[in-house]
């Protein structure tokens, strides 16, 4: 149900404090996708996760592929997608380290992407398609060792939507921070800051 409750909050976000752009309507469009499809329990769980990580990957390549990027930003999705799984499979192995309380991993995940990329819809589908790209990962080499059953949809869900959370609001904080310097200079020495 929080992945349900993590897409009305992100749907909301979304719709009232972006801009018209084409990336708020695919946004908008997967997280609707999401709050149809998380409540299927009727088909196989192995399906179920299977569709919702080739959700993640294919929005996320969606969003990703809007403008030419670098050949190097592939390179980096491909070591963070893997760098992710292996996190993701240290976690299910000793599960005792996502109890201690510190710094999250996402957070240093999404402020390391702002650093490789600048534009919102480039973040966003670098962060839904490392999700998804990891876990698939993941889930193959605990599927080897019949160790499948320990991945469930639900928290991959909730973990990717926290992350876009925090990216929107890291980038309404630095929209804020743009539209503010602007704001403080004046033409004339008396002018009042409105």
């Amino acid at each position: 149900m929080a992945v349900y409750w993590y897409a009305w909050v992100l749907m909301i976000c979304i719709w009232f404090f972006m801009k018209q752009t084409s990336a708020r309507t695919s946004l908008l469009f997967f997280l609707c996708v999401l709050m149809c499809t998380f409540s299927w329990t009727f088909i196989h769980p192995s399906v179920y996760l299977y569709a919702h990580l080739g959700l993640l990957m294919v929005f996320g390549l969606h969003l990703l592929s809007f403008q030419q990027r670098p050949l190097v930003i592939y390179f980096w999705l491909f070591f963070l997608s893997i760098g992710f799984s292996s996190v993701s499979l240290f976690i299910t192995i000793h599960p005792v380290w996502t109890h201690l309380p510190g710094f999250s991993l996402g957070v240093a995940v999404v402020l390391l992407l702002r650093m490789i990329l600048s534009d919102l819809r480039g973040i966003a589908g670098f962060w839904l398609t490392m999700n998804g790209a990891g876990m698939t990962l993941t889930y193959v080499v605990l599927r080897l060792y019949g160790r499948e059953g320990v991945v469930m949809t639900a928290p991959l869900l909730v973990f990717a939507l926290k992350g876009l959370l925090i990216l929107l609001f890291v980038h309404g904080l630095r929209t804020l921070k743009k539209n503010n310097a602007g704001a403080g200079k004046s033409k004339y020495k008396g002018d009042a800051y409105a």
